[in-house]
């Protein structure tokens, strides 16, 4: 039960994100895909519940990245430690 709890607190925070995130005035996702869905706040929200310091950004991010199937730019541990496939790039 406490899981359960827990889990509807991160999405809670994870819905109150993506409020903020649709306000905001962007230009279109070229991938057509602008916003985290409920199965990307749902398992991040999972991500969440079993990393208490996570980042709720490395949470949506890593998600998002699986749900594209698609790499991310950025050298976070904490990406790797979710799944995500990370580039990165030195000169």
């Amino acid at each position: 039960m406490e899981i359960e709890k827990k889990l509807a607190k991160e999405r809670a925070r994870v819905e109150s994100w993506r409020a903020g995130v649709r306000d905001c005035n962007r230009k279109p996702c070229p991938l057509g895909r602008e916003e985290a869905g409920w199965e990307d706040a749902d398992k991040a929200g999972e991500h969440l519940v079993k990393m208490p310091g996570l980042p709720i950004v490395d949470a949506l991010i890593s998600e998002q990245a699986a749900g594209l199937s698609t790499a991310v730019a950025s050298d976070d541990y904490h990406l790797r430690a979710l799944g995500a496939k990370p580039v990165w790039y030195k000169r």
